[in-house]
């Protein structure tokens, strides 16, 4: 399995979700977070120059979010990449070899059904099924709004 991260922000939801279906799955999972820069000028120097010290301080963060997860779910082995190239292209290459494609989908006002480009570019071109999972603000929004609501069958 394979999870796309765009920060190390508001992402528990979305690892916590992997996780559980890595288990479900008895497969591994690949955190993946996927840079690029700006400019085509600094892509090209960047492309060029010793990996970036945040590199490294971003793996770091990323291993301590996954703390918790590790723990819950000691059978689904993770690797962590951080990868210099443009996400959508990275996360649909990583498709070709994993089973599931799981990504976030942004929080855009409330029950906006917005999907990134990201996530646009994995549903039409990912070798495998992607799930997005809606941001966890979102949900609190739908679960309150069904409060004392009656749901008929």
């Amino acid at each position: 399995m394979l999870v796309g991260l765009k920060s190390t922000q508001h992402v528990g939801h979305l690892l916590a979700t992997a996780f559980a279906e890595a288990h479900q799955r008895q497969s591994g999972l690949r955190v993946v977070q996927a840079w690029h820069l700006s400019t085509p000028y600094d892509e090209a120097i960047g492309g060029r120059t010793p990996q970036p010290p945040w590199v490294t301080e971003q793996e770091r963060a990323i291993d301590g979010l996954l703390i918790d997860l590790r723990m819950t779910y000691p059978d689904v082995r993770v690797e962590v990449e951080l990868v210099h190239g443009q996400p959508a292209f990275v996360l649909v290459t990583g498709s070709q070899a994993a089973d599931l494609v799981v990504v976030s989908r942004p929080a855009h006002g409330g029950f906006v059904h917005y999907l990134g480009a990201t996530a646009h570019a994995l549903l039409r071109e990912a070798a495998s099924p992607v799930l997005v999972v809606p941001p966890v603000d979102e949900i609190r929004d739908v679960e309150r709004s069904l409060e004392g609501s009656v749901l008929l069958p």
